[in-house]
């Protein structure tokens, strides 16, 4: 299972939406339970034209990824207007609109916004040690302060991609982090960002110990249900049980919802959010309108508010939630598992949004939402950022105590290399001075990036296999 971690896809949950807290209106209780009002306004005119285009684009990118069905959404007027595509399977029932599919990664923004919730009511405090609420983790590195709930929210904790020779003899929540906890932070929280599934699921379970309730139940209560979410769920038994799914397709194969690693307990916080893109434009139309029967105005605005810069050029990150750091009004999330593709954007000042879920690896959501996004009168890019630095700033030598080692960046006519652990990788440089890839013999290609300090200048060398500082 480690692969999986290693790519960001990783396994694990706690099949958590076994309980709804009483009075709970979460879907884990009946659908359609949470209060609506009437909408005053007309549907958009554009939304139709927009959405047959996005289909037929689906339509493109699903053949090209061998998947077999997805549904595009826009919300527009506050209405949620949504088109499926293809069948669940090959030779399967046809996708409806109902038709439940994997989240992925988007769960990561109703994680954050459970915890913002919990923060509200006063039963967490996002600055608060993580050790407060899990004793048995590391949570500190050397000469740092400890990590803090709000840094695993935003992806600044210095918490492992991945922890080498990982016991997942107990995948459930809570065992695997006590399995595993004595795993130390890669680097002092603040100093990068440092995209961590693991650190989101951390982060689910302190809220999950904080409270006594399972994590899924947690979220199906504090969002599922407030946000009108009526198909969404945590649970990977009851979408199995109750049908109307999509198989996953990667490899090759058609994956049930209970055949991938989707139901194990460290999986849940980071990515095992299940339902349609309905429920995702339902959400998104909460991050347009900012009920504060969901969250207080000032925690929506802590949530979308950027916390740090990226890896990705032009892209910032707030608690669970990707943002256009030159327009902070673009904001959302996107999400990539095993067999699943899911995308979610909202531009908040046009009170639109794009909502994309399908069966297929590596469906692109970005295009599609730029393209509709644009459609619907909300067009958000101009071009890619220019490159901050260049790439001839990463040579030197890097250390990592933990993991990597000394590591030494070097140039060459034919390129730049790193070396660590006796291995010599080829890097190759996206352009942007700060981000770029390498070849591992086992997983293939991986992500690398040379963060740059508030001077401008490289000060650490991130990869999913350590962080090492600028000697």
């Amino acid at each position: 299972m480690r692969w999986l971690v290693l790519l960001g896809l990783v396994a694990c949950s706690d099949a958590p939406g076994a309980s709804v807290p009483p009075g709970a209106s979460g879907a884990a209780a009946d659908a359609g339970t949470a209060a609506t009002t009437a909408n005053p306004l007309p549907a958009c005119p554009e939304a139709d034209g927009v959405l047959a285009r996005a289909a037929k684009k689906l339509e493109a990118e699903l053949s090209a990824a061998k998947g077999t069905g997805g549904i595009v959404a826009v919300l527009c007027n506050g209405h949620i207007t949504s088109r499926p595509v293809g069948s669940v399977r090959a030779g399967g029932d046809a996708v409806k609109e109902t038709t439940r599919f994997q989240f992925a990664s988007i769960t990561k923004s109703f994680t954050a916004t459970t915890a913002l919730a919990l923060a509200s009511a006063g039963k967490v405090k996002l600055g608060e040690p993580i050790t407060t609420y899990v004793p048995f983790v590391a949570a500190t590195y050397p000469g740092a302060r400890p990590i803090a709930l709000g840094d695993l929210l935003s992806h600044t904790a210095g918490y492992a991609v991945d922890i080498p020779n990982a016991s997942y003899e107990d995948d459930s929540l809570e065992g695997w982090f006590k399995a595993n906890g004595a795993e130390k932070p890669w680097s002092p929280p603040g100093a990068v960002f440092n995209y961590s599934n693991l650190g989101f699921s951390l982060a689910g379970l302190a809220l999950q110990r904080a409270t006594g309730t399972p994590f899924g139940a947690l979220v199906e209560a504090s969002v599922f249900g407030p946000t009108a979410m009526s198909r969404a769920t945590m649970s990977t038994e009851r979408t199995e049980q109750e049908g109307d799914f999509a198989f996953g397709h990667s490899e090759g194969k058609a994956l049930r919802p209970t055949e991938a690693y989707f139901q194990s307990g460290q999986y849940g916080p980071m990515g095992g959010a299940w339902g349609t893109a309905a429920d995702l434009g339902a959400f998104g139309k909460a991050l347009v309108t900012r009920p504060t029967s969901v969250l207080p105005a000032a925690a929506w605005e802590e949530m979308e508010t950027p916390k740090t810069k990226t890896i990705w050029p032009g892209l910032s990150y707030g608690y669970g939630t990707i943002i256009d750091t030159a327009n902070p009004d673009a904001f959302g999330h996107d999400g990539s598992a095993q067999g699943f593709s899911s995308m979610m954007r909202v531009v908040r000042s046009k009170g639109v949004g794009f909502f994309m879920v399908a069966n297929g690896d590596g469906v692109d959501g970005e295009t599609m939402a730029n393209e509709a996004l644009a459609g619907l009168g909300a067009a958000t890019t101009g071009g890619p950022p220019p490159a901050i630095g260049s790439a001839a700033d990463w040579v030197g030598t890097y250390v990592d105590p933990i993991h990597l080692g000394v590591v030494q960046v070097e140039s060459s006519a034919s390129g730049y290399t790193a070396q660590w652990g006796g291995i010599k990788h080829a890097v190759m440089d996206s352009g942007d001075g700060a981000s770029a890839s390498y070849e591992h013999a086992t997983y293939g290609t991986m992500s690398l990036a040379f963060w740059r300090g508030p001077t401008g200048k490289v000060e650490w060398l991130v990869t999913p296999e350590g962080h090492a500082r600028r000697n």
